[in-house]
């Protein structure tokens, strides 16, 4: 599905078995693409700047939600939409994960509900967040 100078790791299928999306590094930046399936076109990025770390799909919404880098330091999660814009929103309430080194896996429940993630700690602890409004 993918081909170049990327390094595209953590894939994850939309909803409707369409599409992949993924993370792709290049040298510093890592970023979130999406691919479909049947080809056709080339993938698209869809964040730019995001030192992304992983995504998952908001099945309800049909958006994309990724761990990044947004802000110098932070690890935080942001719903992104696919519709190209790139355009980032924090989760209400947000929801950070900690500094670069506590980086951060996650998925979220097949209703959306709940959202678990590890962080890299020496004891390995795993974390649920249930949702403020019924979903993420």
């Amino acid at each position: 599905m993918t081909s170049g100078s990327t390094l595209d790791m953590a894939p994850t299928w939309s909803p409707d078995g369409k599409w992949i999306a993924y993370t792709g590094a290049s040298g510093d930046q890592s970023e979130i693409w999406v691919a479909a399936i049947e080809g056709g076109s080339p993938p698209r990025r869809i964040t730019t700047g995001a030192h992304a770390l992983r995504v998952r799909w908001d099945r309800l919404s049909d958006d994309l939600l990724v761990s990044a880098m947004w802000e110098a330091g932070w690890v935080s999660i942001r719903r992104v939409g696919i519709d190209g814009s790139g355009a980032a929103r924090p989760l209400a309430p947000p929801l950070i994960f900690g500094h670069q080194a506590d980086y951060a896996e996650f998925d979220l429940s097949p209703d959306g509900g709940l959202l678990a993630f590890s962080q890299e700690h020496p004891r390995g602890d795993v974390w649920v967040v249930k949702a403020k409004a019924g979903s993420f």
